[in-house]
């Protein structure tokens, strides 16, 4: 079967010796999914009938007080991912993280520990250099100094 990208590098990490291990709380990505079901239900909506100036503010504050928790709800799980971060990585060790850009776990991580961001040219060079041809990813590295 046809692999992702995302799963033919992850194949590729473990294939090499990489440790796969989860880092988030599964109570707290229920309730980031929750908000974000919510998010695309209402975003959704049909309006073309709807010819009330109030109707569509309503709309537009029922978006924004999604969009805030949302947004609040990633906090409690950017924190949960870095004090995970915090206690596994050990001196010396490199870990790899693949998150969603809106994420901020560097925020959270002991200052230790040195943080970059890898962006999609970057992501795709490293796939390419492994024989992932069209290789786009996410996100982060780190290494405890």
């Amino acid at each position: 079967y046809a692999r992702s990208d995302l799963e033919k590098l992850i194949f590729s990490l473990a294939t090499r010796g990489a440790i796969l291990e989860p880092t988030e709380d599964k109570r707290l990505y229920g309730n980031s999914e929750k908000v974000a079901k919510e998010l695309g239900n209402l975003g959704r909506r049909d309006f073309s009938g709807v010819n009330s100036e109030e109707a569509y503010s309503r709309y537009q504050l029922q978006m924004a007080e999604l969009h805030n928790r949302l947004e609040q709800s990633i906090v409690p799980r950017d924190k949960f991912i870095a004090g995970w971060i915090n206690r596994r990585l050990r001196d010396g060790e490199t870990g790899v993280l693949i998150i969603g850009a809106n994420h901020r776990v560097q925020d959270f991580l002991d200052p230790n520990i040195e943080f970059e961001v890898i962006n999609s040219e970057l992501m795709s060079e490293i796939g390419e250099s492994r024989g992932l041809q069209g290789f786009e990813g996410s996100h982060l590295s780190r290494e405890r100094r």
